[in-house]
């Protein structure tokens, strides 16, 4: 079982006896209580940033929140056993335990926020990028124009011509088994070599001429490759067709645009508005806001 973790934070926050009207922010349908902004404050201080600013741990807290969005979004929230196994994880390998007692000191016996606030977040963005990725459903339009590549090829079109009338990228490399220690920078024929490629097995079980016998999913974008030579050294040229997947920070962009920021602590949003103007989710803050409390 997993709980979305936008559910938990509304959860805590209510917990907290967090009114409606008693919010330091809001994203979305998301509230940010004070008492999640203290809590940010404080994990940054544990860590030894003893003078850190409300505005730059609200930074931190939103980023986190709208990961925490994103999951509940893609549906790749945390399990309690993932939680259980990453505290094992932490108490285990953990590089300074002052540091994790100091932090634990901070929630005290409230063990949902040190999940929630500490432990969830090195989590999540992980298992939402890994997650995006890999579910073909959300590439679908990518797909689409691969496969009509991939089709194309089928014809004995060229792959030059191919990416002009598909838009996808044409590019001719050589795969080189040697690491990339050995041959940092290096070119023949004036073309890059490629050392650690994933590509490269694939390249291996290839005759000259021939092209790998689907589309390969390459994580953040899809490939066609074709071998055209092989040298005695094992080094292979090979040509491709790259169709890159939408990144998820552009995902993560819709999901901020679809859930705006409203601030109503005054205080943090005239210092946001002066720093971190350039910050995505910043424009998305909401001029008609509710008045500032005095």
């Amino acid at each position: 079982m997993w709980l979305p973790v936008g559910c938990l934070l509304s959860i805590i926050a209510a917990g907290c006896g967090n009114k409606h009207h008693d919010i330091v922010a809001r994203a979305g349908s998301v509230s940010i209580s004070p008492k999640d902004l203290q809590y940010q404050i404080d994990i940054e201080r544990a860590y030894g940033y003893d003078s850190i600013q409300r505005c730059v741990a609200f930074v931190q807290l939103v980023n986190t929140t709208f990961e925490n969005i994103a999951s509940d979004s893609l549906k790749t929230g945390v399990s309690e056993d993932d939680l259980k196994e990453f505290n094992r994880h932490v108490e285990i390998n953990t590089k300074n335990r002052d540091i994790l007692e100091k932090v634990k000191k901070v929630f005290g016996q409230d063990t949902a926020a040190y999940d929630t606030f500490f432990l969830a977040p090195k989590l999540i963005n992980n298992k939402n990028r890994g997650h995006y990725y890999a579910d073909s459903s959300l590439h679908a339009g990518t797909r689409d124009i691969v496969q009509r590549a991939y089709n194309l090829t089928l014809i004995n079109k060229n792959f030059s011509e191919i990416a002009s009338l598909t838009g996808a990228i044409y590019e001719m490399q050589w795969l080189d088994p040697l690491p990339a220690s050995e041959n940092a920078g290096a070119e023949t024929d004036g073309l890059p070599r490629i050392s650690g490629s994933f590509l490269l097995p694939v390249a291996q079980n290839l005759k000259p001429g021939e092209i790998a016998p689907s589309i390969i999913d390459g994580g953040s974008a899809w490939f066609i490759i074709r071998l055209i030579e092989q040298l005695k050294d094992g080094l292979l040229k090979v040509e491709l067709l790259t169709v890159r997947k939408k990144s998820y920070d552009d995902f993560l962009l819709d999901i901020i645009r679809k859930n705006p920021v409203e601030i109503y602590d005054e205080e943090i949003k005239k210092e946001l508005l002066q720093r971190y103007g350039n910050l995505n989710w910043v424009e998305t803050i909401r001029e008609n806001q509710l008045p500032s409390r005095q």
